[in-house]
């Protein structure tokens, strides 16, 4: 039996009933490094810019077609434009990169059960699937994704979590889209 839980005192973006609108920084900490040994603790910065669907997205991606194919039955695909912001929270120089995996992000119905497909594509040029932000740096580009039609307001998840080499676990981050 699933129970569903309408806390209305829940902060912003820890919950799928209380997501970050559009436009709006949020600030995480991760911790990387070897899993017996004192972490490092780093800072990812995430914002959702824009958010394209139907015909603005379809003209977008329009040139990727032959690599992409079709959304699967019932769905669309939608066109989000980030920006990631990383650094450490040290002074030390160096550090590890972000690299950006397309299984950080999720999207979900707006009752929060249900996640729709994560298409796994490599786009070139402005997308982000596949790169790398070094510590102090930022970066701005978009995230390909499926949603259901009928969804009038679909949700995005950063899944902390799923970083590689990322100790600590924390939920996850929930974004309204539109």
């Amino acid at each position: 039996m699933t129970e569903q839980i309408n806390n209305s005192d829940v902060i912003m973006g820890t919950a799928y009933t209380n997501p970050v609108p559009p436009g709006i920084p949020v600030r995480t900490r991760i911790e990387r490094g070897e899993a017996y040994a004192s972490p490092e603790i780093y800072t990812v910065e995430v914002t959702i810019l824009e958010t394209l669907r139907g015909p603005s997205a379809q003209e977008k991606i329009q040139p990727f077609e032959a690599q992409i194919g079709q959304p699967q039955p019932g769905y669309e695909f939608i066109l989000v434009r980030l920006r990631i912001n990383y650094s450490r929270r040290s002074r030390a120089a160096g550090g590890e990169p972000f690299i950006f995996s397309e299984n950080q992000f999720s999207t979900f119905t707006i009752d929060g059960f249900r996640e729709t497909p994560t298409p796994v594509i490599n786009l070139p040029g402005q997308f982000l699937n596949g790169s790398q932000i070094s510590p102090g740096g930022s970066q701005e580009g978009w995230l390909l994704l499926q949603v259901l039609q009928s969804d009038p307001q679909p949700l995005l998840v950063f899944k902390r979590q799923n970083v590689d080499a990322v100790h600590g676990v924390w939920g996850s981050i929930w974004y309204r889209l539109f």
